[in-house]
């Protein structure tokens, strides 16, 4: 499914950069945000303790906002920028995945994943809805009833961001033992 995604996301960019008038950009950051308002309804599926349409989404999301910050792609006359918007998403998604009862180990690794490449942005341009995340990543980990997997995903995760999003080498050891 991250094939796909990557693809419809480069048809969106290759459309954004070809107009003039910021119609398609506005119409798609306007589709995100309706998507994310209904997830309940179009991404709330849960499949195997994760949710597959909701980590299709998220991925999407974190392509396109990838996707626009290699290419520095900007509103011409907007105040939120499009970059902005879908961190916004991204967190949101993100938090939503984590605060499910008990966090699947899919699920975790996806959002251990999505912080990997923007945790460094989401820190500096939305410091208040990061620690909204952290907090609730930590809550998931001090919940006993998750596997050990997952709270060794999100134990890892806590030390990234403790770490400024690179970890040090001796946890690389900790956590990846064969890398030795």
């Amino acid at each position: 499914m991250k094939q796909c995604n990557m693809c419809c996301s480069c048809y969106c960019i290759a459309v954004v950069e070809r107009e003039h008038t910021e119609t398609f950009l506005e119409s798609l950051l306007n589709t995100c945000q309706q998507c994310y308002h209904d997830r309940e309804k179009l991404l709330g599926a849960v499949v195997g303790g994760g949710r597959p349409r909701l980590m299709a989404f998220l991925s999407f999301l974190l392509e396109m906002y990838c996707q626009l910050r290699r290419r520095a792609i900007h509103r011409r006359g907007a105040s939120a920028q499009p970059g902005q918007v879908l961190l916004t998403l991204i967190c949101k998604c993100c938090e939503d995945c984590i605060r499910q009862p008990v966090p699947s180990p899919s699920d975790t690794e996806n959002l251990f994943f999505v912080l990997t490449y923007i945790g460094r942005d989401l820190e500096s341009q939305l410091p208040g809805d990061l620690e909204r995340l952290l907090t609730a990543v930590r809550d998931a980990f001090l919940n006993t009833a998750a596997a050990p997997c997952i709270r060794r995903t999100l134990l890892q995760l806590i030390e990234l961001h403790a770490s400024r999003w690179q970890l040090p080498g001796c946890a690389v050891l900790y956590y990846y033992p064969s890398s030795k």
